[in-house]
């Protein structure tokens, strides 16, 4: 797994936004995905779900 620093053409996304302390991000990870999931499914996306580009990223000045 790298770690990188992009930018990327804006496009649409389904995603999860909370406010969240360090020690609270595993229990939001586990919630986010599987919201962010059922968000893809509800779109009907005829994406291949086993071919999903994933990725956790976090904002940086």
């Amino acid at each position: 797994m790298d770690i990188e620093r992009a930018e990327r053409t804006p496009q649409p996304i389904v995603g999860v936004h909370e406010v969240v302390a360090m020690n609270d991000l595993s229990a939001f990870f586990d919630r986010a995905l599987a919201t962010a999931a059922a968000g893809l499914v509800a779109q009907d996306t005829e994406a291949d779900p086993a071919r999903w580009q994933t990725r956790i990223v976090f904002p940086v000045a």
